[in-house]
């Protein structure tokens, strides 16, 4: 299994240039959006405040890495994983933004009783880990009577098969 990383594509005039998470936020306009909704003391581009695009690409070959060895397990063979930060970006991009109207009710600061009603514990070779169930919101927003369909349970799931689909290319031919 082989995972690998570039700035904008594995092939193609831009292979081998070098990149990160700023650039590719001003070339998929991220900073100009940004910049529209969140001001800063100057007009123009702003940056997220965190390096979004790094750390959705390393969670992103993280998962690769996993699919491809279960794949592995169970077909055999070899596997390689490309992810690059230009196609992160686009990923993130496509999601669109979320209405204004639905974060109305989001505080900024959750309490530490709503963090623990959202968290579990697992077992783990290393101990038990403690961490946020991902599907507690949705399971909360169901028996709350809403009726709506949880958003990121179903952007996991086309996360899921789309690192499955696109990401994952056997060696072997």
């Amino acid at each position: 299994m082989f995972v690998s990383l570039c700035a904008f594509s594995h092939v193609g005039p831009w292979a081998s240039r070098r990149g990160f998470d700023t650039v590719i936020q001003t070339i998929s306009g991220i900073t100009s959006r940004q910049g529209d909704l969140f001001p800063g003391k100057e007009p123009g581009p702003q940056f997220y405040p965190v390096s979004a695009i790094d750390y959705l690409t390393g969670y992103l070959m993280a998962f690769g890495a996993m699919v491809a060895l279960a794949r592995r397990a169970r077909e055999g063979g070899s596997w390689l994983v490309r992810i690059s930060l230009a196609q992160t970006g686009r990923w993130l991009v496509g999601f669109g933004q979320v209405p204004e109207s639905e974060l109305a009710d989001v505080p900024k600061e959750f309490s530490a009783e709503e963090l623990a009603g959202w968290s579990i514990a697992s077992d783990t070779p290393v101990g038990r880990l403690r961490h946020l169930d991902r599907w507690c919101a949705c399971r909360r927003r169901r028996r709350a009577g809403s009726g709506r369909r949880c958003r990121s349970a179903t952007r996991a799931g086309l996360a899921s098969q789309a690192v499955e689909d696109a990401c994952l290319h056997s060696i072997n031919g």
